[in-house]
């Protein structure tokens, strides 16, 4: 599944999600747009979930992703491209 533009990562993703206990981290000041678009929203907006029919637990990827236009998958999983 995947969803972007200040989607919020689901809370009930796998324990060793790299988005699990994400940290944003900051080198300079925000600089936010100037007509409001996405002000006060943080990351990491969108997300690319990776779920199976045997485990209920689903299983986040990249996240970050804005505007996913092409995303594809390698057969049988493997590596994603975006």
């Amino acid at each position: 599944m995947v969803s972007g533009n200040f989607t919020k990562v689901p809370k009930d993703i796998l324990d060793t999600s790299p988005v699990k206990n994400y940290a944003d981290d900051q080198l300079l000041p925000r600089a936010p747009d100037g007509k409001g678009f996405g002000n006060g929203l943080l990351p990491p907006g969108g997300f690319v979930l990776r779920m199976d029919s045997m485990d209920p637990m689903p299983n986040s990827l990249p996240a970050g992703t804005r505007n996913t236009y092409d995303i594809a998958f390698k057969p049988g999983g493997g590596t994603l491209w975006i």
